[in-house]
């Protein structure tokens, strides 16, 4: 729904959200507010407020432009837009309608795998949705408290030290926004997990070298690791959720987009599942998966994701032909063909 101008702005504004929900959330869940073993049925039920939030609003959304051109709604679609947008809106719907005609209908996951241009969209997407969790996200937001005393913080003062963490990225995500949109998102995405794997190493040397240092010094670079990784991982959410939008197109936008779901809450589960284990069986070394995968995902997006910041679709969609994940013999198709 957001212009071209503005849509970068727009998409970061969800990594805040997430930092900011994160942080609320782990303040109310503090024993002595509404995590306490009498009042835990409440703050559970605190979740359920965005959704009704959200159900009573959407009556007065309008449908997207692009589903209302697609179905033969132009007219609506401008009175869509109009009131949206200051000024003349022709232009948009013109790029709008050159996307939607690439091809007849939304393809299938079985026509964009036919396509080598779509299929390394199809890749890309599932690659950059996967990075957010093979990062080892999961093992801290889930077992924060747990991890921080493992690293040898007092029980005590965990939970205060799980709160400040999540409190932090708030201010820190703010500006990790304004870099991209300063940089783009390629660039975000890029120094978000260059810090997210300084953070693993950090987290792992203050883990081994503990018995070595003093522990309450130690610990305390444990807290500046898992704070880095947070802060880093919620930079690649906005970095990525920019990207995906840009180098996907009308036709496969949706398919791409439902199938990297799909691989994200695989890998959500997968990285949750594990992290006990990886705590029992590596101790100061359990981080290191993680650490080699988000080396593996770096080395994916500097090779084949294209910098889309001040690029057309076409241009983007150029960059994404000459980009091969496999060697094909098949030449590379016009944009505007049609799958």
């Amino acid at each position: 729904m957001s212009a071209k101008t503005s849509q970068t702005f727009w998409q970061s504004m969800i990594g805040i959200s997430i930092a900011f929900g994160c942080a609320l959330a782990v303040i109310i869940s503090h024993p002595k507010i509404l995590g306490g073993q009498g009042r835990w049925p409440i703050a559970i039920s605190l979740v359920a407020i965005p959704s009704l939030i959200y159900l009573t609003a959407s009556a007065r959304f309008p449908e997207t432009t692009y589903y209302l051109i697609r179905n033969g709604h132009k007219s609506e679609a401008v009175l869509v837009l109009q009131r949206m947008r200051d000024g003349q809106v022709e232009s948009e719907i013109e790029k709008i309608e050159a996307e939607i005609n690439i091809a007849s209908k939304q393809l299938g996951i079985r026509q964009i795998y036919r396509t080598q241009q779509y299929r390394n969209q199809l890749y890309a997407v599932c690659a950059l949705l996967a990075n957010l969790m093979f990062t080892g996200f999961n093992c801290f937001i889930l077992y924060m408290d747990l991890v921080f005393i493992d690293a040898g913080i007092p029980q005590d003062r965990v939970t205060y030290a799980t709160i400040g963490v999540f409190s932090l990225q708030i201010v820190t995500t703010c500006v990790l926004s304004r870099l991209m949109l300063r940089f783009g998102g390629r660039k975000l995405c890029i120094l978000a997990n260059s810090g997210i794997i300084f953070s693993l190493v950090l987290f792992t040397v203050s883990q081994a070298t503990r018995h070595l240092q003093s522990a309450a010094v130690m610990s305390y670079f444990a807290i500046v690791a898992v704070a880095l990784h947070l802060t880093c991982t919620n930079g690649l959410t906005i970095a990525q959720l920019a990207i995906i939008s840009e180098i996907t197109i009308e036709p496969t936008r949706a398919t791409c987009v439902s199938v990297g779901n799909v691989i994200l809450w695989i890998s959500s589960w997968l990285v949750g599942f594990l992290a006990p284990y990886l705590q029992e069986y590596l101790k100061a070394y359990s981080v290191t998966p993680w650490l080699g995968c988000t080396i593996l995902f770096l080395i994916y997006i500097v090779i084949f994701i294209p910098d889309t910041k001040g690029k057309s679709t076409d241009e983007i969609q150029a960059k994404f032909r000459r980009k091969q994940i496999f060697r094909s013999k098949q030449p590379p198709s016009s944009l505007s063909r049609v799958c």
